[in-house]
């Protein structure tokens, strides 16, 4: 994979969430698909209908965060560099502020795009 140069990055990059990320995969019913994932999204008060909102705020975050070198490298291979980004989410219940870590890969135009909205959780 070629080097982006982080002006292209700036002026070019793009971050893309597919809904299916939450409606067919974090809110699916069936737990061993959603690994348990769905329970903590409705923990902190999200639930299928959050989804859109979700998506978008996964998005405006990530773009924010890789735009500006704040993600961690992962494996990179021949579909991509996998990166991990903290994305912050209110906790609707309880009143906190959530952090996820996001996975997501750079593809070969600068646009990253998203693999699992929660590779792992923690309170702030």
């Amino acid at each position: 994979m070629e080097a982006i140069s982080p002006d292209r990055v700036r002026k070019e990059a793009d971050a893309e969430c597919r809904i299916s990320k939450f409606e067919g995969y974090i809110f699916y019913p069936d737990v061993k698909k959603n690994q348990g994932k769905k329970a903590l999204f409705e923990g902190w008060g999200y639930d299928i209908l959050d989804s859109e909102w979700l998506q978008k705020e996964y998005e405006k975050q990530a773009l924010e965060k890789y735009i500006h070198g704040k993600y961690t490298l992962g494996k990179l291979d021949k579909e991509g560099q996998r990166i991990s980004i903290s994305i912050e989410l209110p906790n609707r219940i309880k009143g906190e502020i959530v952090t996820v870590i996001s996975a997501w890969m750079i593809r070969s135009d600068g646009k990253i795009t998203l693999n699992t909205p929660l590779a792992k959780g923690k309170k702030k």
